[in-house]
């Protein structure tokens, strides 16, 4: 994942909590905390950045070409300026799909909104993540 979105200079940061060295420059090594401390860090380590979008993956989550993943969901937050979150729907997730669905796109005909992530992979509007700061101190 971090070597795909360096090759292509997608500015990221990749977490190190193994005993792996450190890949390349986006990679940071950090103490074996899990999930939500690493949210907490990564909405931290942003709210300091100048970007609008923050995209938070915990790993478990594996895509082929994340480059072309980031480059679509940042074409969606741009052209839906309204948009607080997105996450993909992961197919094998039971909580997801038809038992959180509420509607589909009208725009997009792979979208649809629903009432869950599982926060495995996200992303969230600078908003969102400014928000959701206040809550861990």
């Amino acid at each position: 994942m971090s070597q795909q979105l360096e090759n292509s200079d997608v500015q990221h940061i990749f977490y190190n909590v193994s005993s792996i060295e450190d890949v390349n420059k986006n990679w940071e090594r950090r103490p074996d905390i899990r999930y939500n401390n690493h949210f907490f860090h990564a909405v931290k380590d942003f709210i300091a950045s100048d970007n609008d979008i923050f995209i938070f993956n915990t790993g478990d989550i594996s895509h082929s070409d994340y480059v072309g993943y980031t480059k679509y969901i940042e074409k969606i937050f741009e052209e839906n300026p309204n948009l607080g979150a997105f996450a993909p729907n992961n197919t094998n997730d039971v909580f997801i799909n038809v038992q959180s669905l509420i509607g589909r796109s009208k725009k997009y005909s792979n979208l649809y909104l629903s009432t869950n992530t599982n926060g495995a992979y996200l992303a969230l509007h600078r908003d969102i993540v400014n928000y959701l700061s206040s809550f861990y101190g």
